[in-house]
């Protein structure tokens, strides 16, 4: 049974995905754990404008390849921003540029779950359903 966690709770999180199925289930896992979703981006310049402006903004799950076009543009203006930020990818660790090595990996297909912990830390419980 899923339920709002206090980790969530509020929380605007941008989601950055081409894969509509993917981008369904975040959003019904965040949104029923509190959480207010930013439009989903599924392409680079959307993602790009969101990540840029978008207010308030407490966190993003990027995938790193969107239709073949590569999310490091956004990873660097969340990262100026102060954003906190998880790679969820079927992209191997080590396809990741070095300059990204801090930046939290999920690897596809994932929990829900673990991508709120790799963005706020263990304030979210494991055993909490999102």
């Amino acid at each position: 049974m899923q339920r709002k966690t206090d980790a969530l709770v509020g929380r605007h999180i941008l989601i950055v995905e081409d894969d509509w199925f993917i981008v369904e289930e975040i959003v019904q896992h965040l949104e029923t754990a509190g959480a207010i979703v930013v439009a989903p981006a599924s392409d680079l310049a959307g993602a790009l404008g969101l990540a840029a402006k978008a207010e308030p903004l407490d966190g993003a799950i990027l995938n790193v390849s969107l239709h073949d076009e590569l999310t490091y543009t956004v990873a660097d203006v969340l990262r100026e921003r102060g954003v906190p930020f998880a790679f969820a990818t079927g992209f191997e660790r080590r396809e990741i540029p070095k300059a990204y090595a801090d930046v939290p990996h999920i690897d596809k297909p994932f929990e829900t779950s673990d991508v709120v912990r790799a963005l706020f830390g263990p304030s979210c419980p494991k055993d909490s359903a999102v």
